[in-house]
Protein backbone atom coordinates (compact mmCIF):
# COMPACT_ATOMS: atom_id res chain seq x y z
CA UNK A 1 0.00 0.00 0.00
CA UNK A 2 1.45 3.60 -1.02
CA UNK A 3 1.40 6.34 1.66
CA UNK A 4 -1.24 9.07 1.09
CA UNK A 5 0.25 11.87 -0.63
CA UNK A 6 -0.45 15.49 0.04
CA UNK A 7 1.05 18.97 -0.50
CA UNK A 8 4.86 19.11 1.06
CA UNK A 9 3.86 21.65 4.15
CA UNK A 10 0.97 19.05 5.37
CA UNK A 11 2.75 15.92 5.05
CA UNK A 12 5.89 17.67 6.98
CA UNK A 13 3.32 18.71 9.65
CA UNK A 14 2.28 15.20 9.98
CA UNK A 15 5.90 13.93 10.48
CA UNK A 16 8.11 14.00 13.65
CA UNK A 17 9.78 17.10 14.21
CA UNK A 18 8.17 18.71 11.61
CA UNK A 19 9.63 16.41 8.93
CA UNK A 20 13.14 17.29 10.05
CA UNK A 21 15.55 14.77 8.81
CA UNK A 22 13.08 12.98 6.73
CA UNK A 23 13.27 12.04 3.04
CA UNK A 24 10.45 13.10 1.15
CA UNK A 25 10.05 13.55 -2.50
CA UNK A 26 6.68 14.54 -5.40
CA UNK A 27 4.92 11.23 -6.67
CA UNK A 28 6.58 11.79 -10.35
CA UNK A 29 9.74 11.65 -9.22
CA UNK A 30 12.19 8.67 -9.78
CA UNK A 31 11.98 6.25 -6.72
CA UNK A 32 15.80 6.95 -5.43
CA UNK A 33 15.39 11.29 -5.93
CA UNK A 34 14.15 12.82 -2.94
CA UNK A 35 15.04 16.16 -0.86
CA UNK A 36 16.48 15.30 2.68
CA UNK A 37 14.53 18.12 4.29
CA UNK A 38 17.41 19.62 6.83
CA UNK A 39 14.88 22.62 8.16
CA UNK A 40 10.84 23.79 8.06
CA UNK A 41 9.16 27.20 8.81
CA UNK A 42 5.46 26.34 9.59
CA UNK A 43 2.21 28.05 10.16
CA UNK A 44 -0.85 26.80 10.81
CA UNK A 45 -4.19 28.25 10.54
CA UNK A 46 -8.01 26.80 10.45
CA UNK A 47 -10.50 27.10 8.15
CA UNK A 48 -14.22 28.34 8.60
CA UNK A 49 -16.47 25.26 9.22
CA UNK A 50 -13.87 22.90 9.87
CA UNK A 51 -11.86 21.69 13.30
CA UNK A 52 -8.69 20.78 10.58
CA UNK A 53 -5.14 22.83 10.95
CA UNK A 54 -4.07 24.14 7.45
CA UNK A 55 -0.73 23.64 7.31
CA UNK A 56 1.39 26.38 4.90
CA UNK A 57 5.01 26.93 4.74
CA UNK A 58 8.41 26.65 3.75
CA UNK A 59 11.11 23.98 3.78
CA UNK A 60 15.30 23.51 2.82
CA UNK A 61 16.71 20.75 2.05
CA UNK A 62 19.22 18.76 0.50
CA UNK A 63 18.64 17.23 -2.96
CA UNK A 64 19.29 13.63 -4.12
CA UNK A 65 19.03 12.69 -7.64
CA UNK A 66 19.05 9.07 -8.80
CA UNK A 67 21.13 8.27 -5.29
CA UNK A 68 23.31 10.74 -5.31
CA UNK A 69 23.49 14.29 -3.85
CA UNK A 70 23.58 17.85 -5.84
CA UNK A 71 25.56 19.77 -4.24
CA UNK A 72 23.90 23.61 -4.20
CA UNK A 73 26.69 25.79 -5.98
CA UNK A 74 26.97 28.30 -3.00
CA UNK A 75 25.12 26.84 -0.43
CA UNK A 76 24.66 23.69 2.03
CA UNK A 77 20.77 23.55 2.23
CA UNK A 78 18.34 24.97 -0.44
CA UNK A 79 14.51 25.74 -0.66
CA UNK A 80 12.53 23.14 -1.90
CA UNK A 81 10.36 24.22 -4.66
CA UNK A 82 7.03 23.39 -5.59
CA UNK A 83 5.75 22.54 -2.16
CA UNK A 84 2.55 23.85 -2.42
CA UNK A 85 2.11 22.65 -6.60
CA UNK A 86 2.94 18.72 -6.41
CA UNK A 87 1.73 15.95 -4.20
CA UNK A 88 4.51 14.99 -2.34
CA UNK A 89 5.09 10.72 -0.65
CA UNK A 90 7.42 10.41 2.79
CA UNK A 91 10.32 7.88 2.38
CA UNK A 92 11.43 5.51 4.90
CA UNK A 93 15.25 5.04 4.99
CA UNK A 94 14.96 1.07 5.26
CA UNK A 95 13.30 0.73 1.53
CA UNK A 96 16.21 2.57 0.21
CA UNK A 97 18.64 0.55 -1.40
CA UNK A 98 22.02 -0.28 -0.06
CA UNK A 99 23.87 2.06 -2.31
CA UNK A 100 21.48 5.18 -2.02
CA UNK A 101 20.93 4.00 1.88
CA UNK A 102 25.19 4.53 2.24
CA UNK A 103 25.30 8.09 -0.29
CA UNK A 104 22.19 9.70 2.25
CA UNK A 105 24.81 8.59 5.58
CA UNK A 106 28.01 9.39 4.11
CA UNK A 107 26.60 13.61 2.84
CA UNK A 108 27.10 15.55 6.22
CA UNK A 109 24.23 17.96 7.69
CA UNK A 110 24.51 21.61 7.35
CA UNK A 111 25.31 23.28 10.29
CA UNK A 112 21.82 24.69 12.02
CA UNK A 113 21.25 28.28 11.54
CA UNK A 114 22.05 30.20 14.33
CA UNK A 115 21.51 33.88 14.62
CA UNK A 116 24.74 36.23 16.36
CA UNK A 117 22.74 38.12 19.03
CA UNK A 118 23.22 41.82 19.04
CA UNK A 119 24.65 43.12 22.55
CA UNK A 120 24.57 46.51 23.17
CA UNK A 121 26.26 47.68 26.12
CA UNK A 122 26.01 51.08 27.32
CA UNK A 123 28.43 53.14 28.97
CA UNK A 124 27.01 52.50 32.85
CA UNK A 125 26.96 48.86 32.15
CA UNK A 126 30.72 49.13 31.10
CA UNK A 127 31.66 51.35 34.27
CA UNK A 128 29.54 49.00 36.18
CA UNK A 129 31.51 45.72 35.28
CA UNK A 130 34.59 47.67 35.23
CA UNK A 131 33.88 48.35 39.24
CA UNK A 132 32.73 44.65 40.05
CA UNK A 133 36.26 43.94 38.05
CA UNK A 134 38.32 46.34 40.42
CA UNK A 135 36.44 45.16 43.87
CA UNK A 136 36.67 41.31 43.14
CA UNK A 137 40.54 42.33 42.58
CA UNK A 138 40.82 44.49 45.53
CA UNK A 139 39.12 41.23 46.93
CA UNK A 140 41.90 39.18 45.72
CA UNK A 141 44.56 41.39 46.94
CA UNK A 142 43.23 42.48 50.69
CA UNK A 143 43.02 38.11 51.53
CA UNK A 144 46.47 37.44 50.44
Amino acid sequence: MKPPASQLPRLLASLPKEGMHALVRPVQWPENSFWRINRSKLKFNTQEGKEELRAHGTAWGQLFWRGKYLPHARKRQEKVPGSLKWKWVHIPVRSLDAKTRASVEATALPEPLVKPQRVQIKARHIAAMEAEAEAEADGAKSTQ
